[in-house]
């Protein structure tokens, strides 16, 4: 396919290729194929309070893949943190100075691998490059999330960058994201170094206008088979930088879907299921040639049949991308969100004092935590299980970070071994002088003893009511809402 070139030059290398000019369209887009995602990168300056702002962000825009630059947290916070229908999946900080830092998030539906990588070789990386990459195992992409400090060496960048494409080997899907601090919209020397580097490895730039003042300093770049929907650049109003994104196809890859069988129960099937019990001779609890667990049986098989006949299973199929089930964005914080932007640019050009902007920012903020607290207090009171809603929330906010244990521990071993701790212990008890029997013989017998009392059709109806309205099956397949339900 035809990839990002400026107006008029055709055939030239890359390095000498300058920005298009105002109202071109330097990229010729792709059909949307059979899997079409977005990926939005943004120098987030600092990411610990503007939590809440990017996911009203990229709920909105339906973003499959964030990556951020300068999030200024350290390893352990990173790692840590929670965008709610995200997960990270790679992530880099510094280790000596403050600031910059790299991570790549993706939906919690698409898995993703942490690829480690050794372009370094020793050299520090805080200041000339930091990187993070994260393998996509459903697309089989890489993605490389890059920053490169302004005081940073170029050539060690450079030649880290080189050594990492160089070990990636080639055909490989990549998309790179980062803030390299070049000047993408000049043609400075720094520039056409890294463009003719890239270029070399089949990279092709996708973004041309300015991401910072009337610096383009940050982009995305993408491999020579992944196809380019969609290519723009954004103010999310988080950072003094722009986000960049980038909606993007590969051929012959698709979302799979999933198949779920279940049984659910319809207020049809709810009247079947009672008509059939209705209809049923319970005759037999009352016979005396069968036994109490003959009784169970049958009791059990006619309660199993009329369900099993009156809820038939119904096949759904789930996508592995379907959107994050985030419902508390709003028209009124989308609203808000645009009236920020418009306050930003006044501020910028000298309007007002930029105290208007920074007053409605906070209010922004505050209606989103607001939302978030009314819907989750709208899950957890109309839900039948309070306190299961509870804890689905509070772990939704959790990162499940850390590695696998490895051990060569198996499960046999690991049964054996509590297997056979009653067996060691009694083994080591020291033997009795004194005849077991002869502590029994000198008990004294209890006064109260067991007996079997009648059990009414009260006792059992009171039983019932006590149960909990769960949807969960049993043993035999029935949930304990319906049982409640069919109560006589």
């Amino acid at each position: 396919m035809s990839r990002p070139m400026a107006k008029g030059s055709n055939n030239k290398p890359f390095s000498e290729h300058t920005a298009p000019e105002e109202g071109t369209n330097p990229t010729k887009y792709a059909e949307p194929s059979n899997c079409t995602l977005r990926i939005l990168h943004v120098n987030v300056r600092s990411l610990r309070k503007k939590v809440d702002e990017i996911e009203a962000y990229v709920v909105d825009k339906d973003i499959d893949i964030i990556c951020f630059t300068e999030h200024w947290m350290k390893d352990e916070e990173i790692k840590t943190l929670k965008i709610q229908g995200y997960s990270i999946r790679s992530s880099s900080a510094r280790k000596q100075f403050l600031g910059g830092g790299t991570a790549i998030f993706t939906r919690d539906s698409l898995a993703a691998e942490v690829v480690h990588q050794n372009s370094n070789n020793g050299v520090d990386t805080d200041k000339d490059f930091e990187c993070c990459c994260a393998y996509v195992n459903i697309l089989k992409l890489y993605i490389i999330n890059i920053y490169r400090s302004p005081s940073g060496s170029l050539n060690t960048f450079l030649n880290s960058v080189e050594r990492l494409f160089s070990g990636m080997g080639t055909n490989k899907s990549i998309i790179m994201t980062g803030d390299f601090n070049v000047h993408f919209n000049t043609v400075e020397a720094a520039r056409v170094r890294l463009s003719d580097l890239l270029d070399g490895f089949g990279m092709w730039q996708t973004i041309f206008e300015p991401t910072r003042g009337e610096s383009c300093l940050d982009n995305i770049f993408v491999s020579d088979n992944i196809e380019i929907d969609d290519a723009r650049v954004v103010d999310m109003g988080v950072s003094d930088h722009k986000g960049q994104i980038v909606g993007f196809s590969m051929k012959g890859i698709e979302i799979k879907q999933t198949k779920r069988c279940v049984r659910p129960i319809t207020q049809v099937g709810l009247f079947h299921f009672y008509n059939r019990l209705e209809l049923v001779s319970w005759d037999f609890i009352n016979s005396e040639s069968l036994t109490a667990e003959q009784k169970v049986d049958k009791f059990m098989d006619i309660l199993e049949i009329a369900y099993l006949d009156c809820f038939p299973v119904k096949l759904y199929t789930i996508r592995s991308d379907q959107a994050n089930n985030i419902t508390w964005f709003n028209a009124e914080l989308k609203y808000m969100r645009e009236q920020l932007k418009l306050l930003r640019d006044m501020s910028e050009h000298g309007y007002t004092n930029g105290q208007e902007y920074k007053k409605y920012r906070s209010l922004y903020k505050d209606k989103i935590r607001q939302a978030k607290i009314k819907n989750n207090d709208a899950l957890i009171q109309s839900s039948t299980n309070p306190a299961k809603t509870m804890w689905q929330i509070i772990n939704s906010h959790r990162c499940k970070s850390g590695d696998t244990c490895q051990n060569t521990l198996t499960p046999d071993d690991f049964n054996t071994f509590f297997s056979s701790i009653a067996e060691n212990i009694g083994r080591n008890i020291p033997n009795s002088a004194n005849n077991s029997i002869s502590y029994l013989l000198s008990m004294t017998p209890p006064l109260v003893q067991f007996n079997f009392s009648e059990v009414s059709f009260n006792d059992v109806r009171s039983v019932i009511n006590n149960l909990k309205n769960k949807k969960s099956a049993d043993i035999f397949g029935l949930s304990t809402r319906l049982k409640r339900r069919s109560r006589i």
